[in-house]
C-alpha cells in the first residue's frame, strides 16, 4: 500500500511507498463515551460492547508531543459492516485525544493500521517528514500516532502486537 506524503515547499504530493500496514480500525473522539454507546446501540441494534480504560499510565509509558504524561482513556469498539469502530472518551491530562477535542469537538481521529514492525515504520514516516504526536503501550503491544492530518487530512496510527 502507499501512502501519499505532501511536498510542502513544492505543494506537490509524493508516494510514500513500501507501507507494509493492515488496516485495523477508524476511531471517533467523544466527550461522553456512555452516552455515544447508547447512542451507537440504538442506531445499529446492538449489543454494548465492553467499555475498558486504557492501560494505567505505569503501563502505557505514553509521551504526548515527546513528554510523558499520566493520561488514560475510556475505550470501546464497535463493528460496522465488517469495520470496526473504536470511540474514545480522554481524560483531563494531556493527549493527542483531549487536544483533538478542545480544537474540533466530537469527530473521527484517526485510521489504524497494524504492523509487524513499529520502530521500521517509524522511521520511514520520519524520514518523508512525519512525527511522532503520541506514542505508548497497550496490554500486549505498543502504538503511535503520527502527524499525518497536514498531509492527508486525518491522523495516522500504527500499532504493533507482541
Amino acid at each position: 500500500m502507499d501512502l501519499l506524503q505532501m511536498n510542502s515547499a513544492a505543494g506537490e504530493i509524493q508516494s510514500l511507498s513500501g507501507f507494509a500496514g493492515e488496516f485495523s480500525h477508524i476511531c471517533v473522539i467523544v466527550k461522553d463515551i456512555r452516552n455515544a454507546m447508547e447512542k451507537y446501540q440504538r442506531f445499529l441494534g446492538v449489543e454494548a460492547p465492553r467499555l475498558k480504560k486504557t492501560c494505567e499510565p505505569e503501563v502505557a509509558k505514553v509521551e504526548y508531543l515527546e513528554k510523558p504524561t499520566d493520561t488514560v482513556a475510556w475505550q470501546t469498539f464497535f463493528t460496522l459492516g465488517g469495520v470496526r469502530v473504536e470511540l474514545i472518551e480522554p481524560d483531563e491530562h494531556q493527549s493527542t485525544w483531549k487536544t483533538f477535542l478542545e480544537e474540533h469537538g466530537e469527530g473521527f481521529h484517526h485510521i489504524s493500521y497494524l504492523v509487524k514492525d513499529l520502530d521500521k515504520e517509524l522511521e520511514r514516516f520520519r524520514e518523508a517528514g512525519m512525527g511522532v504526536c503520541q506514542r505508548g503501550n497497550y496490554n500486549g503491544g505498543r502504538y503511535a500516532y503520527l502527524d499525518t492530518e497536514n498531509e492527508i487530512g486525518i491522523m495516522l496510527e500504527l500499532m504493533q502486537n507482541d
